[in-house]
């Protein structure tokens, strides 16, 4: 026993969590509400949110009916992020964001009671109440994505982001994978529906714990007022031009916007694939998808340990596309599968890449904003990033329909690998 519990060695691997110089006395309130709030939101999502698809799934949701559960915020982002812009960028980042989290998050409530009301509220309903309710939360919820991006900017100081980034990662892997474990506990220990008041219950204070960490972030930065627009001495266009802040795309910004818009049109493009394949392919049991689901989040963790180290040595725009080269690796692997051993070591080189190119994207992305304007650049961002996801959840299944799944993996794998090269080589 003695032999495989070695105490030094077990601190030496945590140690990578403690910060290689001491963190301000100003900033070290900031950074442990940083790391509550993505630790209960990872309570949130290996909860509610990996869960409730199932539960639609249980009472009788068609495809396409999943579809819309999964599409819904990116719809919503695209209806509403530059509204959402202007509207942020008019307002205290903190009193904004603490707002939207509120709004967003109590919509997480109305999932609590649905299983007791199973009887009354027959199946095809209760769908229909989660698209809805999913609908509802993504209107405060694309304006809490982009305020967020800005309060992070504006509490975390530059030289300290690649730490933060690295260790809000690791929380969330950590208190992701024992939730999850914990609902999947539940819900095998009692009869269905009813383990799913404890499932949804739990989500529910996540959220509203996430929310109330955010609350307690502060910062000093004073908000940003856009320049008045003067209705006598410019037309009707040019109005609609300054509102839309198209300058923002002619400006250098626009480089870093594409390739961040190709970065999740390539890491999208799979995603519609695994499923069917994992099921219909490979044949496996709901138990190895489990497990193969907790063994990412687990090289998610050790990959977050190293991130910040990564990130200072390398650079973030570097790290993005190299995280993307590795992540093309998992449909690859994942495409030339036979059986559970293959799928098991897939899930931990893609936990691993995504622990390096989620943090690295999000903090490439801060570099290129200009602080003083952030809620304009964010909110191009978002409708980027949420396009692409759209047109990928498009063209995945399409690609899988002509090349058969295991060859469509293989090829959206490789535009995985070129397009983190060029990130890589022309960001």
């Amino acid at each position: 026993m003695s032999y495989f519990w070695r105490p030094e060695l077990f601190r030496r691997f945590f140690s990578f969590l403690k910060p290689t110089r001491p963190v301000p006395e100003s900033d070290r309130a900031n950074f442990r509400n940083l790391f509550f709030d993505i630790g209960w939101f990872g309570i949130l999502n290996g909860s509610t949110i990996a869960f409730l698809s199932i539960y639609a799934a249980r009472i009788g949701a068609n495809t396409s009916q999943l579809g819309l559960i999964t599409a819904a915020p990116a719809i919503i982002s695209l209806i509403f992020a530059l509204p959402s812009g202007n509207w942020l960028g008019r307002r205290q980042t903190r009193g904004a964001v603490v707002t939207t989290a509120i709004l967003s998050r109590m919509v997480y409530l109305v999932y609590v009671p649905l299983p007791f009301l199973l009887d009354n509220f027959g199946g095809q309903t209760q769908v229909l109440i989660i698209i809805l309710a999913t609908l509802v939360m993504s209107i405060p919820g694309t304006a809490l994505a982009m305020g967020f991006n800005a309060l992070f900017a504006e509490a975390v100081p530059l030289e300290w982001r690649g730490y933060v980034v690295g260790v809000r990662n690791a929380v969330f892997a950590v208190t992701t994978t024992l939730a999850t474990l914990l609902c999947g506990r539940v819900l095998v220990s009692t009869t269905f529906p009813m383990g799913y008041v404890v499932v949804f219950g739990l989500g529910f204070l996540g959220a509203a714990m996430s929310a109330y960490h955010l609350f307690r972030v502060h910062t000093t930065t004073e908000k940003y007022i856009p320049p008045e627009i003067d209705g006598i001495s410019i037309n009707w266009f040019s109005r609609l031009r300054q509102q839309l802040r198209t300058d923002i795309l002619r400006g250098p910004f626009g480089r870093v916007l594409f390739l961040l818009i190709a970065f999740h049109l390539a890491q999208y493009l799979p995603a519609p694939i695994f499923p069917a394949f994992s099921v219909n392919v490979l044949k496996l049991s709901d138990q190895i998808i489990g497990l193969g689901s907790a063994l990412f989040y687990v090289t998610v963790f050790i990959g977050s340990l190293q991130f910040a180290r990564l990130s200072a040595r390398w650079g973030n725009r570097i790290l993005t596309g190299v995280g993307l080269v590795m992540l093309g690796i998992y449909p690859v692997l994942l495409g030339i599968s036979t059986g559970p051993t293959l799928y098991l070591i897939t899930s931990l080189v893609g936990g691993f890449a995504w622990s390096v190119a989620g943090g690295a994207y999000y903090n490439y992305l801060l570099e290129n904003v200009p602080p003083a304007d952030r809620p304009a650049h964010l909110a191009w961002f978002t409708i980027g990033a949420n396009a692409a996801i759209l047109v990928a959840s498009i063209i995945g299944p399409l690609v899988g329909n002509w090349l058969g799944l295991s060859g469509a993996l293989i090829v959206l794998g490789a535009i995985r690998m070129l397009t983190g090269f060029s990130i890589a080589r022309w960001g």
